[in-house]
């Protein structure tokens, strides 16, 4: 996984960020996705509801972890639990993308994200030989 703090944009590229609503990166993205309000909010309450990430293919190349793992709580094994939910999605084909946006920036990276994201790195080195790429925002 490499960082950068530039997300990247194109076809090939799928966006993870956290459901929450109103001024956010989540909402950022959406709107560049050209998502309405109206389907922010429902898709952002429906993950949040679930706990669960959730994804907008085929409507747009946008995915959300709960909004509580990144700003209601400081435990990196929550937000890791999601990453690794968001990479059984991308291996199985769920999600088509090879390129994955990481960007949970609320407006920096809390330490228990930068940590997950860095236990997480470690997890996804075989990813790349298999042509995924992990890129992290921050």
């Amino acid at each position: 996984m490499r960082w950068t703090t530039t997300p990247p944009r194109g076809p090939d590229v799928h966006v993870l960020t956290f459901a929450e609503e109103g001024f956010s990166v989540f909402s950022h993205h959406a709107r560049l996705a050209g998502l309405d309000k109206e389907a922010q909010i429902s898709f952002a309450d429906t993950v949040n509801q679930r706990d669960e990430v959730g994804c907008l293919l085929p409507r747009a190349r946008l995915s959300a972890m709960p909004r509580s793992a990144v700003r209601d709580c400081d435990d990196p094994d929550i937000v890791l639990r999601h990453l690794r939910e968001m990479r059984a999605a991308v291996r199985a084909g769920r999600v088509p993308q090879r390129t994955i946006a990481i960007d949970l920036s609320a407006p920096d990276l809390p330490s228990h994200v930068r940590e997950a994201l860095e236990r997480f790195a470690d997890e996804t080195t075989e990813d790349a030989r298999d042509g995924i790429n992990w890129i992290a925002i921050g």
